[in-house]
């Protein structure tokens, strides 16, 4: 009688305790977060500024200078901005590719909804022949500029047909690292994209790391 009694206690005890911890690991998991502190600007020719204080929004962030500004395109009556950023890079890295994309849209749903669209957009260029042996290496919830959202990096295998009319068509099959970030302010969606060569992917991961970290708001 005592042994069912104490076995009976115990059971009470685990589903007890299961039922208190459950939600308490769930909270544990939705709150963690990567958290991009956010840096000073630097000074001096290494890096350089851009400041969108054209159409809507306005912000700002630090690049490396070995980077060009291709096209900055603010559309007040879209209610979106674009800029690309892409080399030209030293005689010896001829050939490798670093390209990046900063968007707002007023008309995705929120960054959880624009990284799945990005996901899928990856998988259809898979579907495509685009790419191949695609992976998602990360997925994180992230925080940068105090605003919260979602990043994913992945790999693929570059067929050889460029997914985008910004970047060069290349021979044979080229590994790829890309980032892509989505935060929402101001009732907008935001994305910062990173493409880049396998093979430059450390600097390519430290270029879009000084990127986020040095992202204003200034409206």
């Amino acid at each position: 009688m005592n042994t069912k009694k104490s076995l009976r206690l115990i059971n009470i005890f685990i589903t007890a305790f299961v039922l208190v911890m459950v939600p308490f690991l769930n909270g544990c998991g939705e709150s963690d977060a990567k958290v991009y502190k956010t840096i000073e600007s630097h000074d001096g020719e290494d890096y350089r500024t851009f400041v969108a204080n054209e159409g809507i929004p306005h912000f700002s962030f630090e690049y490396p200078s070995y980077y060009e500004l291709v096209s900055y395109q603010p559309m007040p009556v879209y209610l979106g901005t674009s800029v690309i950023l892409s080399g030209p890079f030293a005689e010896e890295e001829k050939g490798n590719i670093k390209h990046v994309e900063i968007t707002v849209d007023k008309y995705l749903k929120s960054a959880k909804s624009g990284l799945d669209w990005r996901i899928d957009d990856y998988k259809s260029g898979l579907r495509a022949g685009l790419m191949k042996e695609f992976k998602i290496l990360e997925k994180n919830r992230v925080i940068v500029a105090g605003t919260e959202g979602w990043e994913i990096v992945v790999s693929f295998t570059e067929t050889g047909v460029s997914p985008s009319v910004d970047l060069p068509v290349r021979e044979g099959p080229t590994p790829i690292v890309s980032r892509n970030m989505f935060f929402e302010n101001q009732d907008m969606i935001w994305e910062i994209f990173l493409y880049s060569d396998a093979a430059t992917n450390v600097q390519a991961k430290a270029d879009y790391e000084h990127i986020v970290r040095t992202f204003r708001f200034l409206d």
